[in-house]
């Protein structure tokens, strides 16, 4: 996973060279989807997973849960877990972090390899399962 939507990346720049200031969220909702949104969507434009139980998870914005960033990467800190499917089944193959507060999204990508959820499965994700990076 690696690519920053647009609106992230204009959010950023404009910081940086003092067009506006932009604080960082309290919190980041992790989204399990069943296809890649385009560079340009809003939250509203994802099409995520819908297997029966699925919500989307809000972590806190921490150095636990996201440790300091390294070489130019940023990776999860802890194990993320999504409810477990209740029932029905989904094949998801990307993922986006949003910021809920500021109503962006702030990246997305796609998982290495697609995985179905079933009744009985509880998605997770495992520190380090996810790699993001600034391109």
């Amino acid at each position: 996973m690696s690519a920053l939507s647009t609106s992230f990346k204009n959010k950023i720049l404009d910081h940086i060279f003092g067009r506006t200031s932009y604080a960082p969220p309290a919190n980041i909702t992790v989204s399990l989807l069943k296809s890649l949104p385009a560079d340009d969507a809003l939250p509203s434009d994802l099409i995520k997973a819908d297997y029966t139980g699925y919500a989307d998870i809000t972590v806190a914005n921490n150095p636990t849960n996201f440790p300091a960033a390294s070489s130019g990467t940023k990776t999860t800190g802890t194990i993320i877990y999504f409810p477990e499917a209740t029932g029905g089944n989904c094949t998801v193959t990307h993922m986006a972090f949003v910021d809920a507060e500021n109503n962006i999204l702030i990246a997305k990508g796609v998982l290495t390899t697609p995985r179905t959820y079933e009744a009985g499965v509880m998605p997770r994700i495992a520190p380090g399962d996810v790699v993001l990076t600034l391109l």
